[in-house]
């Protein structure tokens, strides 16, 4: 009898933490110019950053087109609410090194948002985010 109440206990437990993982995630559309010119072949990614043992989330990651677009989009199951950033790798300026742009997207509620980071104008058309269970 004591078998019977302790597996019911580890499930009714299994199920809850199953249920508390949420399911949040985040799209990102936009383009990015180097001055008025497109920053063709870019590397776009969005990642989840974790706190703890847990690691950090690579959502997505994709390549910008000849005129400088992007659509960048993933989910993730987590139990407190995802952290979303983008880093951008370009050559705007310097052809001969790479660099690495950073966009905090943790309050992503924005239909148009314009940015100037180091010579990188970031335009993007949208960002969502969005949660369900």
């Amino acid at each position: 009898m004591r078998l019977w109440q302790t597996i019911l206990v580890y499930l009714f437990l299994c199920i809850g933490v199953c249920w508390a993982m949420r399911k949040q995630g985040v799209a990102v559309r936009g383009v990015l110019k180097c001055g008025a010119v497109p920053s063709n072949y870019s590397k776009v990614r969005i990642v989840d950053i974790d706190y703890g043992p847990d690691p950090d989330d690579t959502l997505d990651e994709k390549r910008t087109d000849e005129r400088g677009r992007f659509e960048v989009s993933g989910t993730t199951h987590e139990m407190t609410p995802i952290d979303p950033v983008m880093y951008i790798w370009h050559e705007c300026r310097d052809e001969q090194t790479n660099k690495n742009v950073y966009v905090s997207l943790t309050n992503a509620e924005h239909t148009v948002l314009v940015e100037r980071i180091d010579g990188l104008h970031v335009r993007f058309c949208s960002v969502a985010a969005a949660e369900s269970r």
